[in-house]
């Protein structure tokens, strides 16, 4: 379960993986989901004009940083994680590092063995 820190908010609409994301427009937001390994993750982002950058952390260190602004809106893009292997539980963080007004958003996130 996603924690939200910060002004997140619920939009529901057919295109994101199970027809629903959170977004925010707030500058240094974040949200966290903790998962255990050994396990790979990915994450669903969109894609679209009015998108910003955002970083994804584990375990405090910077897995990537990823601008999701493009000319045409796409829906249910990814990154995908390393592996983790050591079986102990590890915490996502992701981060909105872009100027306020611009929009990050949470698709989902797919945790696999």
């Amino acid at each position: 379960k996603w924690i939200y820190s910060g002004s997140w908010t619920l939009y529901e609409t057919t295109g994101p993986h199970g027809g629903n994301l959170h977004y925010t427009t707030t500058a240094n937001t974040t949200a966290s989901l903790t998962f255990q390994s050994p396990a790979t993750f990915t994450f669903f982002y969109a894609r679209n004009t009015n998108r910003g950058t955002f970083e994804i952390w584990v375990d405090g260190n910077m897995l990537t940083s990823i601008n999701a602004y493009d000319t045409t809106r796409t829906w249910q893009n990814i990154y995908t994680s390393p592996v983790f292997t050591d079986g102990l539980p590890h915490t996502i963080v992701v981060k909105n590092v872009s100027a306020a007004g611009l929009e990050v958003d949470i698709d989902a996130v797919q945790i696999s063995p």
